[in-house]
């Protein structure tokens, strides 16, 4: 039963090549090559870097070759939304650019008065975000760049990186789900929205299951069999959550949150339309969830202050004082300021607030707020359900950062379970081995997962003030 299974995650500010090792009850995973700088500025531009993604990728397998190692397969997961087009020789036509690009400013906006926000939620139950693929495609055919009609087929990053590795096209189901192109009752593209937006349906692909063989990786005399795993890594992250409680809501906890419950089937109702929720595509079942700011608040500041470890940012606001203003994070403004820290201040000086005087207070101010967000999503998880939610199950890694876990707790007045941190990781590797045949389902899997890695209880404090921060938050929100 021994597999050796290398797992290429990639996030929006680092990527990891990994080995992942099931003995046939427990599994472990190890990092053998990190890498990162592959966000690029050009003039007023954000893209990728595809052709050094792609490098360190096969770097990172060709460490593992040269150490004996004879992976079983190999999987890869990333972030959602983006995508490369290619021509008829699938070579790449234009650039990969990043979901923080400007160039979707307006155009959401522009499509919801054209189009009508009932009739794409209706169809595709996937929270409006301004730099969703519906919207960058659009900005795209309206600047009608020269390259345009040479375009034969659009892939999303992770799908394209196996592309680079096997040769082979491949659209998997939970990332194309991001899109807000997929109808989310047939599962396909719907046709007719691409028409009204006059996107050439002639460049999807057919939506594929996930967890399966797509080709081989062919390298130094190997042939590695490629996994289409649940490659949004979202989608992996939720299928290592090791629920105690079916019932339970996930937050998925890196540079955004991701906050949801499991449904078997999409709640894309005019309720959910309202509150904005998203139907994502799971292994099994739909990932019910709000796409919310994350700890990016937190990297920025780290960043512009030079504060040497995350874990030092952590400490600064352990020790400074609670509750002196709160942070509107999902504010616009937010998405990719030139400073977070003066844009921060100035949104409290234009509030009225006060700002605070050093780092730890800053940062104590974001994690506050965004505990007092989860409180809220959380609360519009279980009016949509209809429903109890017991408890919350944070994985990731922001699931390290132990205040804010126990902030959580305390917000929404429920049990915080922990763990485990490298959860798309994890995911890509149980997903490899349900594919493979090592592991049943997905409900095995995560038995897997419970017995393998640790997992940390916070229980709500009494009286931990968090009232009297959403009255306040409330004031700041109306004025």
């Amino acid at each position: 039963m021994m597999k050796q299974l290398i797992t290429v995650d990639l996030g929006a500010s680092s990527g990891r090549v990994m080995l992942g090792t099931f003995n046939g009850s427990h599994i472990e995973l190890k990092e053998w090559h990190r890498f990162d700088s592959y966000h690029l500025v050009n003039g007023s531009h954000c893209e990728w870097d595809i052709e050094l993604i792609n490098r360190e990728i096969r770097h990172g397998i060709d460490l593992l070759l040269d150490a004996g190692i004879i992976p079983d397969a190999i999987g890869i997961d990333t972030w959602g939304v983006d995508f490369v087009l290619t021509d008829a020789q699938g070579q790449q036509i234009g650039k990969a650019v990043s979901y923080r690009d400007s160039r979707t400013q307006g155009v959401m906006e522009q499509v919801l008065s054209e189009l009508g926000a009932e009739r794409i939620y209706s169809a595709t139950g996937i929270q409006f975000m301004p730099f969703n693929t519906i919207f960058q495609l659009k900005a795209l055919i309206d600047e009608q760049p020269d390259w345009l009609d040479k375009v034969s087929c659009l892939q999303f990053i992770p799908d394209y990186l196996g592309y680079l590795l096997t040769g082979e096209k491949n659209c998997e189901y939970t990332n194309a789900t991001t899109s807000q192109l997929l109808n989310c009752r047939s599962r396909d593209w719907d046709t007719s929205l691409l028409e009204e937006l006059n996107i050439p349906k002639s460049w999807f692909l057919p939506v594929s299951p996930t967890n399966r063989a797509i080709g081989t990786y062919d390298v130094h005399g190997l042939s590695i069999p490629v996994i289409s795993i649940a490659s949004h890594d979202t989608a992996s992250a939720v299928a290592a959550v090791p629920f105690r409680d079916p019932s339970a809501a996930f937050i998925s906890s890196g540079t955004w949150s991701l906050i949801g419950i499991e449904e078997e089937e999409a709640l894309s109702t005019e309720s959910a339309r309202q509150l904005n929720v998203a139907n994502e595509g799971g292994v099994e079942k739909f990932r019910v969830l709000k796409n919310v700011s994350g700890l990016w608040f937190a990297q920025k500041v780290r960043e512009e202050l030079k504060i040497s470890s995350f874990s030092e940012l952590v400490q600064l606001a352990e020790a400074a004082p609670a509750f002196t203003c709160f942070i509107d994070t999902n504010e616009p403004r937010f998405l990719n300021p030139t400073s977070m820290q003066e844009e921060i201040k100035t949104y409290l000086r234009e509030t009225g607030q006060q700002v605070p005087e050093d780092a730890g207070t800053l940062v104590r101010a974001i994690f506050e707020s965004l505990a007092l967000l989860y409180s809220e999503v959380v609360e519009d998880m279980e009016s949509l359900r209809g429903g109890a939610i017991p408890c919350i199950n944070i994985v990731g890694g922001g699931c390290q950062n132990q205040l804010l876990n126990q902030l959580c707790a305390d917000a929404c007045k429920r049990e915080v379970f922990a763990g485990p941190i490298e959860a798309s990781a994890i995911g890509n590797l149980v997903c490899q081995l349900i594919a493979l045949g090592a592991v049943e389902d997905l409900k095995a899997a995560r038995s897997l997962i419970a017995n393998s890695f640790p997992v940390t209880q916070f229980n709500p404090r009494a009286d931990n003030n968090f009232y009297a921060f959403q009255q306040h938050a409330n004031s700041i929100r109306q004025n």
